[in-house]
């Protein structure tokens, strides 16, 4: 993949991201509560897959398996602050809950092009062909 799909890519998960964190507004209501929530869902479920994608593109260097257990591992982390996280702001009151939760899963969805998109223009030929 070039730099100009890669970008493109990006702005296809900004746009998603920000799409939902509409769509939680004008279905929750634009309480503080609300916008805490989709501020700190966004924050972090964009934080995490941008971190996702550095770690992804770097292990691809590496060994056959190094990618794919990072992003098991990344699930793994991303589910236990996801129900952490939603179970705490539930428990305390200072966020909506399920804004959080709603806007940290875009956060993580809209990431999914940005992946595609660096593994494929990281990944080498594995049969001998050249890149196209």
């Amino acid at each position: 993949m070039t730099t100009r799909s890669t970008l493109l890519s990006c702005l296809v998960g900004f746009l998603a991201l920000a799409a939902m964190g509409a769509g939680v507004l004008s279905f929750r209501g634009t309480g503080p509560a609300v916008l805490t929530g989709v501020a700190l869902g966004v924050l972090g479920g964009a934080g995490g897959s941008v971190l996702e994608v550095v770690l992804v593109r770097r292990a691809l260097s590496r060994a056959r398996g190094a990618a794919l257990s990072i992003v098991l591992g990344g699930f793994l982390f991303r589910l236990a602050v996801l129900v952490g996280g939603a179970l705490l702001l539930h428990s305390t009151g200072y966020a909506d809950a399920a804004a959080f939760a709603l806007c940290f899963l875009a956060g993580f969805l809209s990431s999914l092009p940005v992946l595609a998109a660096v593994v494929a223009g990281e990944r080498s030929p594995t049969n001998g062909e050249a890149r196209g």
